[in-house]
């Protein structure tokens, strides 16, 4: 986009105008970017803008919990903390849903880091004609419009902050 300025309602006429043209009958928006970037506002402004929509997190595919991430996960690539397959296969299942469907896909447990795959804790998806996936990384496969957030550190890191002060529980914790 070369526009200078924009306000958010021009930004999200402007990527409703974007993916017009594609032949998908369901739009799969891709927004990536790191922790604290605003992905997960800046999504469900979207979805206010464009109605018919859901939004799908890559936290929500997270493997284990914190815990068992930090132990046996850390060190190797941070791509590996995530079941990349089963949310493409949610994607795609999305896209294909008729009339009176819904999917179950799951939900992630801001206080414990868990993607949680038990189905009494999934949500309904209905048939959308948006699908907006935001998260750290890019594994939408062929994601009708890719929006990648570049967010310097330090806004990032009092965005993080903040969110998990109020958001996921985490306080304070002396040190002795």
């Amino acid at each position: 986009m070369t526009k200078n300025n924009l306000s958010r309602n021009d930004i999200f006429a402007e990527i409703k105008n974007m993916i017009a043209s594609t032949n998908n009958n369901v739009k799969v928006i891709n927004i990536v970017g790191g922790a604290g970037s605003g992905k997960t506002t800046f999504a469900h402004e979207l979805i206010m803008f464009l109605g018919d929509a859901c939004t799908l997190s890559t936290d929500d595919y997270v493997i284990g919990n914190r815990e068992f991430r930090r132990k046996n996960l850390e060190g190797n690539s941070p791509l590996k903390k995530y079941n990349t397959t089963a949310l493409n296969e949610n994607i795609s299942a999305i896209k294909n849903l008729k009339a009176n469907e819904f999917h179950l896909v799951p939900t992630y447990d801001d206080v414990t880091g868990e993607g949680v795959d038990a189905r009494e804790y999934h949500k309904k998806v209905f048939p959308v004609k948006y699908i907006i996936v935001e998260g750290d990384f890019d594994f939408v496969k062929n994601p009708d419009l890719l929006i990648y957030f570049d967010v310097d550190d330090e806004t990032r890191l009092h965005n993080r902050i903040t969110r998990d002060l109020l958001k996921r529980k985490r306080h304070r914790r002396k040190i002795y």
